[in-house]
């Protein structure tokens, strides 16, 4: 199932190239849709999807699965191309009323990304967030809607991924990289060609499972590398899929999303 998503990711960026163009700072957005002022109009209004700055969005109750863009996203200023989906099933993306309280529930919320100076964060535009000091884990008196900003989303480890890319010029910058982002025990493994010229997976070497090294990468991550173009980028992906279809998870656009990534000449 994931496998086809990819492809459908594939399928649809192709025609990105022939649609309209924005440029927000070093950030290229690529679309076929000719209001580039949201990709979801339904979920969003006058909401950019690409910003620096937090701004207001409005929540709305998507009853069914809105149809769902795949947009590539240049990085100029990093070095690296995405793919990403427009909408994602998000946990915490509903507040319902149940008798006296309130539960949060799955809802279909538009993708955010925000570019910084050497990272790129991605995520839900918003949530909802349990208010009140008595609040339990499932249901609390009140509930709050929450803008997400860069800052908020950098702790969120469960829907959010945070992309940090760097000019690496040799192996051993690029194990420097290992050792600040995984650990100071993590080694540099080996490097494996991907779909993308110029792109190579990197394994992360050193791995223990009972803490006794500093390296304990017990989840997924991505690590890619570019020998030629001088560039590395490197994500945690987590244990769990957070670019979710549906509410049952059973199925994700995370692997689609991570085979998309390649760096631009």
């Amino acid at each position: 199932m994931r496998f086809l998503v990819y492809f459908g990711i594939i399928v649809l960026t192709i025609g990105f190239f022939t649609g309209a163009a924005i440029f927000v700072g070093g950030l290229k957005f690529v679309s076929d849709s000719p209001d580039l002022s949201s990709i979801v109009s339904q979920a969003l209004e006058n909401q950019p999807l690409i910003t620096g700055q937090q701004t207001v969005a409005t929540p709305v109750t998507i009853s069914t699965a809105p149809p769902v863009q795949f947009n590539d996203l240049q990085f100029k200023n990093l070095g690296f191309q995405i793919t990403i989906p427009s909408v994602f099933s998000l946990y915490d993306g509903a507040c319902k009323k149940e008798g006296d309280v309130y539960v949060l529930d799955f809802e279909y919320v538009p993708t955010k990304v925000f570019e910084e100076t050497d990272y790129v964060v991605i995520g839900p535009t918003y949530r909802y967030t349990f208010s009140d000091a008595n609040a339990r884990n499932t249901s609390s008196t009140e509930c709050a809607f929450t803008e997400s900003t860069a800052e908020s989303l950098q702790e969120d480890f469960y829907s959010t991924w945070i992309i940090h890319s760097k000019t690496v010029r040799n192996d051993e910058e690029l194990t420097r990289m290992i050792k600040e982002f995984y650990g100071q025990d993590c080694s540099l493994g080996t490097k494996a060609a991907t779909q993308h010229e110029e792109t190579f997976d990197v394994e992360v070497a050193g791995h223990v499972m009972d803490g006794a090294v500093d390296c304990e990468v017990n989840f997924k991550y991505a690590f890619k590398y570019s020998p030629t173009l001088q560039r590395a980028a490197t994500w945690k992906m987590s244990q769990e899929a957070k670019f979710l279809v549906n509410s049952e998870y059973t199925d994700s656009y995370d692997l689609g999303m991570e085979q998309s990534f390649r760096f631009l000449p």
